[in-house]
């Protein structure tokens, strides 16, 4: 599997603890997450996190899979869209990012989610799912995105829907690009201050 850089994607951040608890509304809901420093917007849900999470689509008895998972916030909304009969694999590198999100599991009462604190998706692990979301670390370099990407996509059945975010900015173009020759065809979602919910369907064959 790629391993990540030192930063937010780090396995072993370096940055001294410094705990906070954010209180969100998300999809109407309030939730409730401890964040700490050294992990992905420890200060606040980032726009792109929150145009994924009012975006995606969960139905009901649904598993789903959380690429880059941070302290949990999309992957812990889309284990109670998937309720009980569904549920939701986190998968996140830095530890303390993964630690964060078993607590906000229980924080919020979500019984329904697995965190796996890895450096890449091992589809072994993981297992079959009907969806993958992903804020991927844009700043990591497109090999590690691609192949998170190939290996989350190995996870879903023909028909699957991976639901990413991205920014015009930071290369969500040529997300979209590798998405359509080697997963399957993309539709745009959602847009908003500059980021783009991409919806991508694996294609049968």
């Amino acid at each position: 599997m790629p391993r990540l850089d030192d930063h937010y994607f780090s396995p072993d951040p370096s940055a001294p603890s410094r705990r906070r608890r954010l209180e969100v509304v998300l999809r109407g809901e309030r939730w409730s997450f401890w964040t700490d420093a050294g992990v992905f917007s420890p200060t606040h849900i980032d726009p792109g996190t929150r145009l994924l999470i009012e975006s995606m689509e969960v139905e009901p008895g649904e598993r789903v899979l959380d690429v880059g998972a941070g302290y949990g916030p999309v992957g812990l909304v889309a284990a109670r869209l998937a309720g009980p009969e569904g549920g939701a694999v986190l998968v996140e590198v830095n530890q303390r990012a993964a630690d964060l999100a078993v607590e906000n599991a229980t924080l919020n009462e979500i019984a329904n989610a697995q965190v796996i604190c890895a450096d890449g998706v091992d589809p072994a692990a993981v297992g079959a799912v009907d969806v993958v979301v992903c804020n991927p670390p844009s700043h990591a370099g497109k090999a590690l995105i691609f192949g998170l990407f190939e290996a989350a996509a190995a996870c879903l059945p023909e028909g699957g829907r991976m639901y990413l975010v991205g920014h015009k900015y930071l290369g969500v173009n040529s997300l979209q690009r590798w998405l359509e020759e080697h997963v399957g065809p993309v539709d745009l979602m959602a847009r908003g201050a500059g980021f783009r919910v991409l919806l991508c369907v694996k294609r049968t064959g």
